[in-house]
């Protein structure tokens, strides 16, 4: 069954091996596995027990046959229990393309140093007039799924940055409590306040735009759209853009930093770490950071 590690670097099937349990010489009594348990829920629909899908789930459970059951599981309630979010789960959704156009998510170029691709959210470019809170989960959820059929992403995860910098409280008062849960679900949030410099133990600035502290420019917020959007990004049914065109400028403009006054914790020689801003991690799939000592950093919450 060592075709089904094909798309794997020798680095990556080390670390596989190493971190996941997996191996060519059990992959394929562990995905069989998973599937005799699909008989124990019928009151799931199963849609896909494909070996290339199943091993998806072994691999965000450390190849544990009955914990990627769960997981699987997991995954098919929870479109059966919201049909309404995955009708038309398409980039060209018009509620999921103006989420995408404003950078939900934004998708950082270069992976970090643990191979994970860095998805990164501006909470306040949420434009409450033109897209629903649902939307934006639609949005994020279909770009996993795009990333998630990379088998490098599958052993490696990703890593999740939030920016809640001028989030307002109009924008906050839309969020139910059921809505935030939707949106956390199986995910450990990490909150780091204003210390850019335990975002930097987690994620080498070299990779991070300029709005975290990091060494690349400002982000372009429509970078991740005109990749799953190809030519329809620019094709603007509800004309706000005026013509097609997308001021690329809108969102970073006003997400500049609010202060870069020097405190405790700031010097000179370190400007990166003085930025003023609020925002949270996200570190969902295979990697968990349990090992973290820093005070500034603690536990939000965690449901799994």
């Amino acid at each position: 069954m060592a075709h089904l590690q094909v798309g794997l670097r020798p680095e990556t099937v080390e670390k596989a091996r190493l971190e996941l349990s997996e191996s060519p010489e059990t992959i394929h009594q562990a995905i069989q596995e998973v599937r005799d348990l699909i008989i124990t829920r019928p009151d799931v629909g199963f849609l896909r027990t494909d070996d290339v899908f199943i091993l998806r789930f072994l691999r965000a459970r450390k190849s544990q046959p009955a914990a990627a059951f769960r997981l699987l599981a997991q995954y098919f309630d929870f479109r059966q229990q919201n049909l309404e979010m995955f009708k038309n789960f398409k980039a060209t959704d018009h509620g999921i393309k103006q989420a995408l156009r404003d950078g939900f998510p934004g998708v950082l170029s270069q992976l970090d140093h643990h191979g994970r691709k860095v998805l990164v959210l501006f909470a306040a470019n949420w434009d409450q007039s033109r897209y629903t809170f649902v939307d934006i989960l639609r949005a994020i959820l279909l770009s996993l799924e795009m990333m998630i059929e990379d088998p490098e992403l599958q052993v490696n995860g990703f890593v999740l940055i939030i920016d809640w910098s001028n989030f307002s409280f109009k924008q906050a008062s839309r969020l139910s409590p059921s809505m935030l849960r939707l949106a956390i679900e199986g995910l450990q949030i990490f909150l780091h306040g204003n210390n850019l410099t335990s975002l930097h133990q987690l994620i080498q600035p070299e990779i991070l735009p300029s709005e975290f502290g990091g060494l690349e420019p400002p982000y372009d917020m429509g970078t991740w759209a005109r990749t799953l959007l190809g030519p329809d990004y620019d094709d603007d049914t509800d004309g706000r853009y005026g013509g097609g065109f997308f001021d690329g400028r809108r969102a970073s403009e006003r997400l500049v930093p609010t202060s870069t006054t020097p405190n405790d914790s700031c010097s000179s020689d370190s400007p990166r770490n003085c930025v003023r801003r609020s925002f949270s991690v996200v570190e969902p799939g295979v990697l968990q950071h349990v090992d973290r000592e820093d005070e500034n950093t603690q536990p939000l919450l965690s449901l799994d």
